[in-house]
């Protein structure tokens, strides 16, 4: 069975063995789907990783100077204050 590049990335959130077993499809027949739609690497660990800095930022207190030291020290010079 094929499945849309749209209806995988419902998937997105789950580890690419969880969204297979939901679909309940091999991996291997999972992946090469994927890899058909233009999926080349499932993207799970890259958001968690994205959610994860997210909420570290939100959660800086805009008034504490340590913190967003902290946080640039953390995730590198790339981030510039914002005032």
């Amino acid at each position: 069975m094929a499945y849309s590049r749209e209806m995988i990335s419902q998937y997105f959130h789950m580890t690419i063995r969880q969204a297979a077993k939901e679909l309940n499809v091999s991996l291997t027949a999972f992946k090469r789907n994927s890899r058909d739609v233009g999926i080349q690497r499932w993207p799970y660990r890259k958001l968690k990783s994205i959610n994860s800095i997210i909420n570290d930022f939100q959660s800086l207190s805009p008034t504490n100077n340590s913190d967003y030291e902290e946080m640039n020290d953390a995730y590198g010079s790339d981030c510039d204050k914002q005032e």
